[in-house]
């Protein structure tokens, strides 16, 4: 297979005179469609902003999690000690 030296990624207008109005429509409706699923803005790359802000939220909500859990469990644990230092058993 012969690989073509020069790649475009981009057309003008005048790349395609008859089709151009309509293919501009085109990009301008994909443009205009947002992730509507979870699924969708997690390999959504169209925005580059809003893929980062949803992995800054991910991560960062995520680590929140954890450290309250881990909160929650240490003041259980402290709770407990607490209760059975005032509380002595008596024989």
């Amino acid at each position: 297979m012969r690989k073509s030296a020069h790649v475009r990624f981009s057309y003008g207008q005048t790349d395609f005179p008859i089709f151009s109005s309509r293919l501009y429509n085109i990009q301008a409706d994909i443009k205009r469609q947002l992730p509507n699923q979870i699924s969708h803005l997690w390999r959504d790359k169209s925005d580059i902003l809003r893929w980062y802000t949803f992995w800054a939220v991910v991560i960062v909500g995520g680590l929140g999690l954890f450290f309250a859990l881990v909160q929650i469990v240490e003041s259980a644990i402290q709770v407990e000690y607490a209760v059975k230092a005032y509380n002595p058993v008596r024989i």
